[in-house]
C-alpha cells in the first residue's frame, strides 16, 4: 500500500507575531527599570491610562522580567475612571502576569492599568518587559 500527499510546511512562530500577522492586532513593548526592592513592602512599577474605543475592544497583557520569581509576586489591576469613587477597592485585580483576550465595558473616562507587587525577599535592580496586544492602537 503507498500514500502519497503535498506536505505542508508548518512553522511555529510565537503567539504575538501569529496575532499581529494573522489576526490584525497591533504590539507596543514597555520596559520598566526598577531599583532594587525591599522585602515586604509594596512597590508600584507602572501606571498607564487606557481607553476603550469600541466594544470590540479586547488587549493581551504579557509581562516578563530578569527576575523570573518576581511575576509570581506582581498584580495587575485594573480601575475604572467612570465611577463617582475612583478607589483600588474597586478596582479589578489579577494575580496573573498573562492575561488574554481582556474586553472592558466602553466608558468616557477611561481605565488605569496598574501593575504592582510586594516581594517577600530583597531583590537586586532590573527590568519588567510588557508586551501589549490589542485589536485596535
Amino acid at each position: 500500500m503507498f500514500a502519497s500527499s503535498n506536505f505542508r510546511n508548518i512553522s511555529l512562530v510565537p503567539k504575538s507575531e501569529y496575532m499581529v500577522q494573522f489576526k490584525d492586532y497591533f504590539q507596543k513593548q514597555y520596559t520598566l527599570d526598577f531599583l532594587p526592592l525591599k522585602e515586604s513592602s509594596n512597590h508600584l512599577f507602572a501606571k498607564y491610562d487606557l481607553k476603550v474605543p469600541d466594544e470590540n475592544f479586547s488587549f493581551n497583557i504579557n509581562c516578563n522580567c530578569t527576575d523570573k520569581y518576581l511575576l509570581d509576586y506582581l498584580r495587575i489591576k485594573i480601575v475604572d475612571k467612570s465611577q463617582e469613587d475612583v478607589t483600588l477597592s474597586n478596582a479589578i485585580t489579577f494575580n496573573s502576569c498573562q492575561m488574554s483576550n481582556v474586553k472592558l465595558p466602553v466608558n468616557d473616562d477611561g481605565y488605569t492599568l496598574i501593575i504592582e507587587g510586594a516581594m517577600p525577599y530583597n531583590t537586586t535592580e532590573g527590568q519588567i518587559q510588557i508586551d501589549v496586544l490589542s485589536n485596535s492602537e
